[in-house]
């Protein structure tokens, strides 16, 4: 969003328009597309992030209350989990563009409240609107749609034959928080198939048509799941070409101990399984590591051969390229790529994730000790600890006096208890004489 790019002037306009979009769609009752409620939403708490008024939240949740209501809830209707292109009683079909957008709203609106009602009907949705083929694994779902003098009727519709700007709506929806769901790299193989010649252009299947909506939903899709897998993963795919993935897994096999920075080196290792088209000698992957630490590359289980240029990979059966954060894979016969790498881990040691409570406990013991033993220039030597405890960021002034005082009052209060306690050496003198 370039919300935050423009001048004051750009950003009232957004605003405006933001704004009149919804009173128009208050002043009809709401009663308005589900991809067109969802991108209202999705708008709002952009503006909330970028401006912080809770105002467009506020908005944004009451708009949220009627996107709920196009989620079907009826487990003996085949679109169970499903949302509707629009609202009861005018919505009949879950069109798989509305669903993801759906999703997108309510997981921001989520992310943004921590209402875990909006999560909940996310996940409703994939637990059953999303259904798998036996014996092929395909992912499909029904959508209703009006076929003549029929009326309605059902369709099942398979997620590997969905348009692509479809598909590109569903990666931006749930890559953040489900990037490791076989349903998007059902979607992401899908899209990989339809990018032709060097320019990856995505297109519909059939038509050859490379439009608008196509070109920057397939974009930003694709971008989301690879972002996510990097993150949680430190490597994504990036592409296939002449294949498609079957799984994806990530294996953690070991890691450095605590450096005094905090930094950890993991040991991970990807496999990718993989299976070739009917038309093509050979599968390639493209796997972006963030690190570029690459420590092996395996091709069915036996070392593959590393090559130098893109040229020779082509030409070299089990072989791979490294070209800075990217390893490229050519499998010929082997249907999996096995790469090990080294993510680097920015992690609290554990000495200093509990710095703060001992500089605080010691600051503490050594007040009451002080003021136990009634010792002055000890408590002087405490306070002086404390200002540099606090120069250091440690602790907050406020807090080393809290500390101080309260510390110093209970060691003091100790002392006089040990004064009470111990009887006069006069009287003690005295009472050895008597016997």
């Amino acid at each position: 969003m370039i919300y935050g790019s423009v001048d004051r002037d750009g950003r009232e306009f957004v605003s405006r328009v933001v704004e009149g979009a919804g009173y128009v769609m208050e002043g009809w009752g709401w009663r308005v597309s589900t991809r067109t409620l969802a991108n209202y939403i999705l708008a709002l708490a952009l503006l909330y992030d970028h401006t912080g008024d809770r105002v467009y939240l506020d908005r944004a949740v009451e708009a949220a209350q009627n996107l709920l209501k196009a989620q079907v809830r009826d487990p003996s209707d085949p679109r169970n989990g499903g949302f509707l292109e629009a609202v009861i009683p005018f919505g009949t079909a879950t069109y798989l563009d509305a669903n993801a957008e759906a999703a997108h709203a309510l997981l921001a609106l989520w992310e943004r409240t921590g209402d875990d009602a909006y999560r909940e009907a996310v996940d409703y949705w994939l637990q059953n609107w999303f259904h798998r083929e036996p014996g092929t694994g395909r992912w499909y779902h029904y959508t209703r749609l009006a076929s003549g003098e029929e009326g309605w009727s059902l369709e099942r519709v398979y997620l590997d034959e969905e348009q692509p700007y479809s598909l590109g709506y569903l990666l931006q929806a749930l890559s953040r928080h489900y990037w490791s769901d076989g349903r998007l790299l059902a979607s992401a193989n899908r899209i990989w198939s339809l990018l032709s010649s060097e320019y990856w252009v995505p297109t519909r299947e059939g038509a050859g048509e490379a439009n608008v909506e196509t070109q920057s939903s397939v974009a930003a899709g694709l971008r989301e799941y690879l972002l996510a897998q990097a993150r949680s993963a430190g490597a994504a795919l990036e592409y296939v070409r002449g294949g498609i993935v079957h799984t994806i897994a990530f294996q953690t096999l070991g890691a450095s101990p605590h450096s005094s920075a905090g930094l950890r080196l993991v040991e991970v290792r990807s496999l990718i399984g993989v299976s070739k088209t009917v038309d093509s000698p050979s599968v390639t992957l493209a796997v972006y590591i963030p690190s570029g630490l690459v420590t092996e590359v395996r091709a069915g289980g036996a070392p593959a051969t590393r090559v130098y240029s893109l040229q020779e990979l082509s030409a070299t059966p089990e072989s791979y390229y490294v070209d800075g954060g990217i390893v490229y894979v050519n499998l010929a016969n082997a249907q999996e790529a096995a790469i090990t790498y080294q993510l680097v881990r920015l992690e609290t040691p554990p000495i200093e994730r509990y710095k703060t409570i001992m500089a605080a406990g010691a600051l503490a013991a050594a007040s009451y000790i002080a003021a136990e033993a009634s010792a002055p220039l000890l408590l002087l030597a405490a306070a002086a600890v404390g200002l540099s405890l606090s120069s250091e960021g440690l602790l907050q002034l406020h807090l080393i006096i809290l500390i101080m005082a309260v510390s110093t009052g209970l060691g003091a209060i100790a002392s006089r208890r040990k004064g009470w306690r111990r009887p006069p050496a006069e009287k003690r003198s005295h009472a050895t004489l008597h016997l």
